[in-house]
């Protein structure tokens, strides 16, 4: 991360700006009730940085507490509720770009995700949550909510006051894997009535052009077609339970697959992308069955190659900066 992103404001500091020019400006009517969970909507960020936000009001004196939920406008009005936009709280373009920016959802929360899954295969990993929220530019409360809700995807896992990830053993691959290829045909199943004509066209046509010439596959290639079946197909299904239950297991395999993109040959990647084909194919022809059963071999060959390329030892895979290896 480059000093300039270390040195930008935090989300808290976006919004109290935003609030303070407002109320200074007479934007925001005197007596208008400020509460955490609905500026949390309007601003679509998490409570945390906005509670930050109106703390920080109420020490400049900006907006004073009530008898119920929430800070009132200035120091006199008599206390009122109303809709934000319709009160007229308006939210600047260079706000909404700083926002888009650092939104948490959007951005800093799947990068973390990925990054985390992507070590597990090789060891046990420390979480420094200090250098964590400093790495990534953002509040320790923040850094916080975003290694619980880790957790309970079960990347990674808290023992004492310490964070851990990995590592991801034999059996946790087998497990995964095991997982998907009993979920992810019958969600490919539900997802073939309602899948768009132009989507399944689409990822049809990539995979025929990669397949055209086999020495020509890339790496970009292979992860797309990646995409196309494993989540833009799959994860169409209508039981979203079902979809997440395998969103989570495909979280730590695929983001394996990443980590190991330098040791896949051409050959590997050649015989995926035919796996790939082959549920298409079925798909096109309106055979899901056909197409369930293809991606339930595919899997059980995917499975393979992970384990036959995770028992050589790769002890030069370098960690982000916040974690630090253990074993």
């Amino acid at each position: 991360m480059t000093a300039i992103e270390n040195n930008r404001p935090r989300l808290s500091e976006l919004i109290f700006v935003t609030l303070r020019d407002q109320i200074e400006s007479g934007t925001l009517p005197a007596g208008l009730i400020l509460e955490a969970a609905p500026l949390a909507r309007f601003f679509d960020l998490s409570r945390t940085p906005v509670k930050e936000a109106l703390h920080g009001l109420l020490e400049a004196g900006l907006v004073r507490p009530t008898q119920g939920r929430g800070v009132a406008v200035g120091p006199t009005g008599t206390p009122f509720r109303q809709d934000l936009a319709a009160a007229g709280l308006r939210l600047p373009a260079r706000t909404q770009r700083s926002f888009t920016q650092r939104h948490w959802r959007t951005r800093f929360y799947p990068q973390t995700e990925q990054e985390i899954a992507a070590c597990l295969p090789f060891g046990r990993f420390a979480i420094n949550v200090s250098q964590f929220a400093a790495h990534k530019g953002v509040s320790r409360t923040l850094a916080n909510e975003t290694l619980v809700r880790l957790e309970r995807l079960g990347l990674i896992r808290q023992q004492g006051t310490r964070w851990y990830a990995g590592p991801l053993t034999e059996t946790d691959i087998d497990e995964h894997y095991e997982m998907r290829w009993l979920l992810e045909p019958c969600a490919l199943v539900q997802s073939a009535a309602t899948l768009p004509a132009a989507v399944l066209d689409a990822a049809l046509d990539r995979a025929i052009a990669a397949l055209a010439d086999p020495e020509a596959i890339t790496l970009a290639m292979l992860d797309r077609s990646e995409t196309d079946i494993h989540r833009t197909i799959v994860l169409h299904a209508p039981n979203r339970q079902m979809a997440e239950a395998i969103r989570r297991s495909q979280l730590p395999l695929m983001a394996t697959n990443f980590s190991l993109k330098h040791t896949k040959a051409h050959g590997v990647m050649h015989q995926t992308l035919k796996e790939h084909f082959a549920v298409l194919e079925h798909l096109s022809h309106g055979d899901a069955e056909g197409a369930a059963r293809a991606l339930e071999a595919h899997l059980k060959a995917a499975r393979q190659v992970i384990q036959t390329t995770l028992r050589v030892p790769n002890l030069n895979f370098e960690p982000p900066a916040y974690m630090i290896r253990e074993s």
